[in-house]
Formats: structure tokens, C-alpha cells, sequence
């Protein structure tokens, strides 16, 4: 497996926005049945909060093996990070791959739905979580 092989372009997943949606339903669901309205709501707009403020730190739109344990993340406002891969895990129509950025020297992690890329790269991916 050569470096060229391990370049990838994430497209918006349908399956994120999917999840995020089933999630957030049943969610409501749950606590209309348990809470008061206003508690619903309240615990609405906390979770929405939440979620704004634990949103990642740069949002990747590509990444690339360079060398070694050394990848080159591109980001959707065109900064280019550089950092080390620590782990990678797949399960299933996910990989998460974990990564130390070099210029900050803080963990973030890439969630890769199958639905991102193309077959070929998905088939790469996989091979090399399970060589990784």
C-alpha cells in the first residue's frame, strides 16, 4: 500500500445527518413522555448548546498519508495541518481515526462514514485499519 493510495475526500454523509436526526427524535420522544414542557424545552436548547460548543476544532475535508505515522489534514477553510496518527479504529460503516496535531499537540479525531467516499477508497481504508 503506497502513499498515493492513502489520499482521501470526504463528501457530506447523508448517514451523519441521518443518525444525528434519530438521535435527536428519540430523544424527544423520551422526554416528552418524562418532562414537563418547559423542561423540554429547556433541555432542548441546552442540547443544542452543547453540541455548538463541543464541535470540533477543524473540520477536515481531506487527508493524506505523507510518511511513517505522518498525515497532512486539509481543512474545508484551506488551512493544512500536520499530524500523527495515534490509533484507528473501524466498526463497521465507521472508522474513527485519531490524530496528534504537531501544531497544537491535541488529539482530534476524523469520523469517516462509508457514504464519504468512493468504494475503492473505502476497500483502502479498511485494509489498512486492519494492517494498522
Amino acid at each position: 500500500m503506497n502513499a498515493t493510495e492513502l489520499f482521501f475526500k470526504l463528501r457530506p454523509s447523508i448517514l451523519k445527518i441521518l443518525l444525528q436526526c434519530v438521535v435527536l427524535l428519540g430523544y424527544i420522544s423520551l422526554a416528552t413522555t418524562i418532562m414537563s414542557s418547559l423542561w423540554l424545552v429547556l433541555s432542548i436548547v441546552f442540547f443544542v448548546v452543547l453540541i455548538g460548543v463541543w464541535r470540533p476544532m477543524y473540520k477536515i475535508d481531506q487527508f493524506a498519508h505523507m510518511e511513517g505515522k505522518t498525515w497532512t489534514l486539509h481543512t474545508t477553510d484551506k488551512k493544512l495541518l500536520q499530524g500523527q496518527l495515534h490509533a484507528i479504529q473501524s466498526f463497521g460503516y465507521v472508522v474513527f481515526c485519531h490524530f496528534c496535531l504537531e501544531n497544537t499537540q491535541k488529539m482530534h479525531t476524523i469520523c469517516v462514514v462509508k457514504d464519504q467516499i468512493s468504494r475503492e477508497k473505502w476497500r483502502i481504508l479498511q485494509q489498512f485499519c486492519r494492517v494498522y
